[in-house]
């Protein structure tokens, strides 16, 4: 009896084993059959990419100084007798600035025309004597020569007592004074700076690449830090022709065209702007870059409902374009947004 139910209960295990066994197989076979959720589109804006001419500003720093300026000192030196200007005054030109003491300068001419006296007298006694045939050529030649070396020492010494007075060449501004009555000058050492009342410029240095296709004439704006609200126009007078050796840029010099300018003292800090219009490879949106270093970038193009990751080298920033350099040939549209979202080959959906 014993026997036969272990058979039977053998039996029935047998069959519960086979049940369970085929409900996980059906189990297992429902999981193969599920469908695979579609995969998830990212939502992006896209923008054509421009093949227009597109305006680059170039800026550039630098100062708002005189046209000219002038270091002013004496021909001779002296004893400084006047100073009759200050730092800051306009002057109009011919107007005396400072005077030296003349005395020992005065006296060296009078000593110079007594001089140029003696020889008239010596070179008419000498002509007197030849016309008599009392004396040789030779001394008539002397006599001769010595009278135009009196006569260049008179007017060198009428020439020197001229200039113990300092005049100023031109109308300006005085715009440094470097001298006081009573002190002791030696020739040539700079005493006064003159700016010219005329024009005012800015000097600028500019880059091989920015200075290529510039031209005289050309209009530029200028904006003091000082008031930065306000403009004022400008052209370019001068385009240097070599580069500076330690910088490797060129300077370009900017007359101001305002009045105003006329007024304004020197050495303001100022902008500039000049405006060029360039025909790049392409320029798509600023917020379509996507990393990069320097020039180079990335950006996403669309293929249908993919994206694709493209390198681009930039050419230029303008606003809330960049202009290309490299890359994009063959493409027309990029992600303008939501780049940020985006792998290469995802897929997109473009909202506007």
């Amino acid at each position: 009896m014993s026997g036969r139910t272990v058979r039977v209960s053998a039996r029935y295990s047998l069959v519960i084993a086979g049940i369970l066994a085929g409900s996980v197989g059906c189990g297992r076979a429902a999981v193969r059959a599920e469908p695979k959720p579609p995969e998830e589109r990212v939502a992006v804006s896209s923008q054509a990419v421009s093949r227009d001419p597109i305006t680059r500003i170039i800026r550039a720093s630098g100062t708002l100084e005189p046209k000219r300026e002038h270091q002013l000192s004496f021909k001779v030196g002296g004893v400084v007798e006047q100073v009759l200007v200050e730092a800051g005054g306009r002057v109009r030109r011919g107007q005396v600035l400072a005077r030296l003491d003349a005395t020992e300068v005065s006296a060296g001419e009078s000593q110079a025309q007594q001089g140029l006296q003696k020889a008239e007298r010596d070179a008419a006694r000498a002509r007197t004597l030849r016309d008599q045939n009392g004396i040789a050529r030779s001394m008539l030649d002397d006599a001769e020569t010595a009278l135009e070396v009196a006569r260049a020492t008179a007017a060198s010494a009428a020439f020197n007592l001229k200039h113990t007075e300092l005049v100023a060449p031109s109308d300006g501004v005085v715009e440094r004074r470097m001298v006081e009555r009573g002190q002791i000058v030696s020739p040539g050492l700079p005493l006064f700076v003159l700016s010219t009342a005329d024009t005012k410029v800015v000097r600028v240095q500019l880059t091989d690449r920015d200075v290529l296709d510039l031209k005289l004439n050309d209009r530029a704006q200028v904006t003091l830090d000082a008031r930065p609200e306000r403009s004022l126009a400008a052209h370019v007078t001068r385009i240097a022709t070599l580069a500076s050796p330690g910088t490797g840029t060129y300077e370009v010099e900017l007359a101001v065209d305002d009045e105003i300018a006329r007024s304004l003292p020197g050495g303001l800090t100022t902008k500039v702007s000049f405006e060029r219009l360039e025909r790049p490879l392409g320029s798509v949106p600023l917020t379509a870059l996507v990393g990069g270093q320097g020039e180079l970038s990335a950006v996403y193009a669309l293929e249908g409902d993919r994206v694709r990751l493209l390198p681009v080298r930039i050419a230029f920033i303008a606003g809330d374009r960049v202009a290309l350099a490299a890359g994009l040939e063959k493409v027309d549209t990029v992600v303008s947004a939501g780049a940020e979202e985006l792998s290469d080959g995802a897929r997109v959906r473009v909202v506007r």
